[in-house]
C-alpha cells in the first residue's frame, strides 16, 4: 500500500474504535453531591477538574477533585459574590492535612461523614480556578451561559469551534492575559478577534485540558446532555472536524509507535529542527491528508489511543493488534448477542458485536504496524 492508502487504513480503524468509544460512555463523576446538581453547575464541575488533570491518575481527579469540586461549585452557585471575594471564598475550601507537609494546601470537603482532600499538582492551577470563578460572575457563574453567549457570536464564522475554544482558553488557561483585559477582550469582538488570529496559529501546542473539556460538551452523551437544556450544537461552522487531539502521554506513545513512520511516507514535515512535532499537530496533519477518501475521520478520534496504548502497546500484544497481523480475528466469535471482544480488549469499550460493519473481519489495518518485528521511533 501506499502511505496514504495506510493512513486511509487507520483512519478507518480509529473512526471505528471512536464510534465504540462515545456509543455509551460511563459517567465519570459519580457523587451524590454532583449527582444533586443542576446541569450549569455539572458543566462547571467538570471543567475545574480539567483543570486540574495535569500529571495524575484520572482516577483520582474525578473521584476526590470530583467530590470537592462538586461541593464548591454548589457552595459557589449559592453565595453571593462579587470579583473581590473569590480568592476569599476558594480559600475558605481549603484545609491543611492534619500532620500534613507540602507546599500547597489542598481543597477540603466533608463527603460521607469523612474527610475529603484534593491538592493540586501545581499553583498555576490555583490561579487558573480562581481566574475562571471570578470571570464566570459577568455570566452567572456559568460555564454554559459563557459557551453560550460566543456560540451565538461566532455561529457564522467557518471556525465556529475553534473560537469557542479560544473563548474558554482565555476564561482559565491564559492567565499571561491579565482578567482586567481578558474581561475587555470578552466585551469587544475586534479584540477577540485580533488576540484569536494569533492564539489559533498555536492551537494544537500544549492545550490538552482545554480540547478534552470541549470535546465532552460536543461528544460524551452525559456532558451533552447537559449542556442541550440550553442550547443546541449547531452543525455548520461547529464540526467535530475542528476539535484537535487533546495530546496525552499516550497519544504520544501511539504516534511513535505508528503514526509517524506512515505519516512520513506521505511527505508529513516530522520534525521542527530536531524535534518531533506533538501528537496533536501530527494528527492534524493526517487528518489534512485523508479528509476526501475518509469523510468520517478527524484528528480528535485518535484520542483512542489514551485507552488502546496502555492496554496493547504498553503490555506488547502485538501478537492480537489489529495494526499488526491481524491475529485479532481470533477473539472475533461474530455474536451480535455479545460485546465485540476485539473492541473489550483493545480498549475495553462495551458495544455488540456487529459484523457487517466490522473493518477488521476485512482485514483493514492489517500490517500497518511493525513494531513487533522492529523498534519504536525514538523521540530527540
Amino acid at each position: 500500500m501506499t502511505g496514504i492508502q495506510q493512513l486511509s487504513a487507520l483512519a478507518t480503524i480509529i473512526s471505528w474504535l471512536d464510534k465504540a468509544r462515545w456509543d455509551n460512555p460511563d459517567e465519570i463523576i459519580k457523587n451524590s453531591v454532583y449527582q444533586s446538581l443542576n446541569s450549569e453547575q455539572k458543566i462547571l464541575v467538570h471543567w475545574l477538574c480539567y483543570i486540574t488533570d495535569l500529571q495524575r491518575p484520572w482516577e483520582m481527579v474525578w473521584d476526590k477533585g470530583g467530590i470537592i469540586f462538586s461541593q464548591l461549585v454548589k457552595d459557589y452557585s449559592e453565595e453571593q459574590l462579587n470579583r473581590h471575594d473569590i480568592t476569599g471564598f476558594l480559600e475558605k475550601h481549603q484545609r491543611n492535612r492534619p500532620h500534613g507537609q507540602g507546599k500547597l494546601t489542598p481543597f477540603w470537603a466533608m463527603y460521607a461523614k469523612q474527610e475529603v482532600y484534593y491538592t493540586p499538582r501545581f499553583p498555576a492551577q490555583y490561579k487558573q480556578i480562581d481566574r475562571t470563578l471570578e470571570l464566570l460572575l459577568d455570566y452567572g457563574k456559568s460555564l454554559i451561559n459563557f459557551m453560550y453567549q460566543y456560540i451565538n457570536q461566532y455561529k457564522n464564522d467557518p471556525e465556529g469551534l475553534v473560537h469557542i475554544a479560544h473563548a474558554l482558553d482565555l476564561l482559565t488557561y491564559r492567565t499571561e492575559v491579565d482578567t482586567q483585559e481578558a474581561r475587555a477582550c470578552f466585551k469587544s469582538r475586534p479584540k477577540m478577534d485580533n488576540h484569536y488570529k494569533l492564539w489559533q496559529i498555536r492551537r494544537t501546542e500544549g492545550h490538552k485540558r482545554l480540547w478534552a473539556a470541549l470535546r465532552d460538551y460536543v461528544k460524551n452523551k452525559n456532558n451533552r446532555s447537559c449542556t442541550e437544556q440550553y442550547f443546541l450544537w449547531p452543525a455548520k461552522n461547529f464540526e467535530l472536524n475542528q476539535l484537535e487531539l487533546p495530546g496525552d502521554v499516550w497519544n504520544d506513545r501511539f504516534s511513535r509507535l505508528i503514526l509517524y513512520k506512515i505519516a512520513e511516507a506521505t511527505g508529513v514535515k516530522l520534525r521542527v529542527k530536531r524535534n518531533f512535532i506533538s501528537a496533536p499537530a501530527l494528527a492534524r496533519e493526517i487528518y489534512l491528508r485523508v479528509k476526501e477518501t475518509n469523510p468520517y475521520f478527524y484528528a480528535e478520534q485518535l484520542d483512542v489511543s489514551f485507552d488502546f496504548a496502555p492496554r496493547m502497546c504498553n503490555k506488547q500484544l502485538c501478537s492480537i493488534c489489529p495494526f499488526g497481523q491481524n491475529a485479532a480475528l481470533k477473539l472475533c466469535d461474530e455474536n451480535p448477542d455479545k460485546f465485540c471482544p476485539i473492541l473489550l480488549t483493545t480498549c475495553g469499550y462495551k458495544l455488540n458485536c456487529s459484523p457487517r460493519e466490522c473493518p477488521i473481519k476485512e482485514r483493514i489495518g492489517q500490517g500497518l504496524c511493525s513494531h513487533g518485528h522492529g523498534t519504536e521511533v525514538a523521540q530527540k
